[in-house]
């Protein structure tokens, strides 16, 4: 549960080479427009590629970590989304 006034939490896990992972991100009940914060992902190699699903671009494990991602999240909305090292 996210802490009280927070209406978003995000949690990832990696596999111990780093090859893959998840990331679950969940939105609780608050009002529009509720903006969610860039997700920074950890634990990525630095140099290696990434691609995660429903992101059209491949970036840097660096890139993921540093800049982050947006996932735009309804009301009461969840997602789940895949991790992948490119080779």
């Amino acid at each position: 549960m996210p802490a009280q006034g927070n209406f978003f939490t995000a949690m990832q896990y990696m596999s111990k080479d780093k090859a893959v992972g998840v990331l679950f991100a969940f939105r609780t009940h608050a009002p529009d427009p509720a903006r969610i914060p860039s997700i920074h992902l950890r634990g990525l190699e630095p140099g290696a590629r990434y691609a995660i699903d429903g992101f059209p671009e491949v970036r840097s494990g660096q890139g993921w970590m540093s800049v982050g991602l947006r996932i735009e999240l309804n009301d009461l909305q969840s997602t789940v989304r895949r991790i992948r090292r490119q080779r």
